[in-house]
């Protein structure tokens, strides 16, 4: 949350303190996923001082991809059924990787200017890929796509 307003880390915390993670539990689709991320995106938003809307939602994926990821939240909420659903946070790292993935199909042109000027049918549009690339390229989903580009790098570097 760099170079964001004093006291927007606090706010979040008390923002995703508030989440009733059982709500995801009852999610029966990724429309019914979509709409309660987007829900949460929007309160967030309203919350923050930037009222960043790309903030919030990459806070947003980061929580909710950490909870599914903890074994006693997962086993108290059945949250694995949301992986398929949950988004790559975005920010400026992950969507060049995007971008720089996208250049080799010339029918994708993502546009990326900075998360603070995220919108959400620009999330949309990096989201879709991201999901096509993670299956095509990795055969994962597409909230694991940092851990692995994470882990390429630590190995390129060495």
């Amino acid at each position: 949350m760099r170079g964001q307003p004093e006291g927007t880390i606090a706010t979040a915390r008390k923002y995703l303190q508030s989440i009733n993670l059982r709500d995801f539990s009852d999610v029966a689709s990724e429309d019914q996923f979509r709409n309660l991320l987007d829900e949460h995106t929007k309160k967030l938003r309203d919350e923050l001082k930037s009222k960043s809307w790309g903030m919030a939602r990459k806070v947003l994926n980061i929580f909710l991809f950490q909870a599914v990821e903890h074994t006693l939240l997962n086993r108290n909420y059945a949250l694995d059924k949301i992986i398929k659903y949950l988004e790559l946070p975005l920010d400026n790292p992950n969507a060049k990787r995007l971008r720089k993935a996208a250049k080799k199909d010339e029918r994708i042109n993502l546009a990326w200017k900075n998360i603070k000027s995220l919108s959400p049918s620009t999330s949309m549009q990096f989201q879709e890929y991201a999901r096509r690339h993670a299956y095509e390229k990795h055969n994962c989903e597409r909230c694991y796509l940092e851990i692995y580009w994470w882990r390429s790098n630590e190995k390129d570097s060495k």
